[in-house]
């Protein structure tokens, strides 16, 4: 047990489990508890992942010790089997008694030793890892009681149960900031005829930038908002496949390079009011400032072709 609390890092996990298991009122409302302590290791500027994962490591390596100490528990009542199988072992005085078969006190050393395989063997199937237990007094960090292996299940549920808090929340807030379509679709005119946009549009599809949509619908909203011959009638806003980066990208690259108008500068709302995306032109300043972004010599052979 030494080299799990050695394995500890600077915030006590093991400690964080055990306190909330060990008090009987946090023990009623265990994921409350983890979720409390979970906010306040984010004020400490850890995440609720690492939080999250350094309490069910926490968790393993109790279970861990649980597993060896059962283990070398069965090895050792099998190294008694053995030894009594060979007649290599001695019974001390007052084991008989001690489990009620005083009886066997004055049999023979051969039937003494039978008996003891059998109480061996009964120990051996009666040892079972669910209602296995260790004193917490072992743990030499101040708890005292028992500690059984299906409590640890429990402490792992519960985590489990934060764990899905947090991911329940972080939906909650993202549907809560997710722009609602706007209700007329805006366009962005440039120097390209249907056919090159069609063009444009098979290639994105083609290598999996765009959804492949068998009822064109997609195809037409696409030839609409860059100002092509196509009606709004049914317009749906299309799904980027690709990174946000890579998005920017292509629609930098196609209206600066088809743009109607020498002056004109890259429009992003009508980009990101058909893909419903947000904040478009600091993604392109981000590549700007380190490098491209995945993808890139693709969009440029696509644009090439046109």
């Amino acid at each position: 047990m030494e080299c799990l609390i050695k394995k500890q890092i600077s915030m006590d996990y093991l400690r964080i489990v055990l306190d909330g298991y060990c008090n009987e009122i946090t023990r009623k409302h265990l994921a409350d508890y983890f979720i409390r302590e979970a906010l306040n290791a984010k004020d400490k500027h850890y995440s609720k992942d690492e939080f999250i994962d350094g309490c069910k490591g926490a968790v393993s390596y109790l279970q861990k010790f649980y597993h060896d100490s059962l283990q070398k528990q069965k090895d050792n009542y099998w190294l008694g089997i053995e030894a009594a199988s060979l007649r290599a072992i001695r019974i001390q005085d007052g084991f008989f008694e001690a489990f009620n078969f005083p009886e066997y006190c004055n049999k023979s050393y051969d039937e003494q030793c039978e008996k003891l395989i059998e109480i061996h063997k009964d120990f051996i199937k009666d040892l079972d890892l669910n209602n296995y237990w260790q004193p917490l007094n072992r743990l030499n960090m101040g708890y005292m009681g028992d500690l059984t292996y299906n409590d640890t299940l429990k402490i792992s549920y519960a985590i489990a149960q934060t764990n899905t808090y947090f991911d329940l929340k972080e939906i909650e807030n993202k549907t809560a900031n997710t722009k609602e379509p706007d209700s007329t679709p805006l366009q962005f005119k440039i120097n390209l005829n249907n056919k090159q946009l069609q063009v444009i549009y098979k290639n994105l599809v083609s290598n999996g930038f765009l959804q492949k949509d068998t009822t064109e619908s997609d195809l037409k909203a696409f030839i609409y908002i860059l100002g092509g011959n196509s009606d709004k009638t049914n317009f749906k806003y299309l799904e980027w496949k690709s990174t946000k980066s890579l998005l920017a990208y292509f629609v930098d690259k196609l209206c600066s390079k088809n743009k109607k108008y020498s002056d004109e500068r890259t429009s992003w709302k009508w980009a990101e009011n058909c893909f419903q995306q947000t904040n478009l032109r600091g993604a392109r300043n981000d590549y700007d400032r380190y490098e491209k972004p995945k993808g890139s010599k693709v969009i440029d052979t696509i644009l090439e072709q046109i």
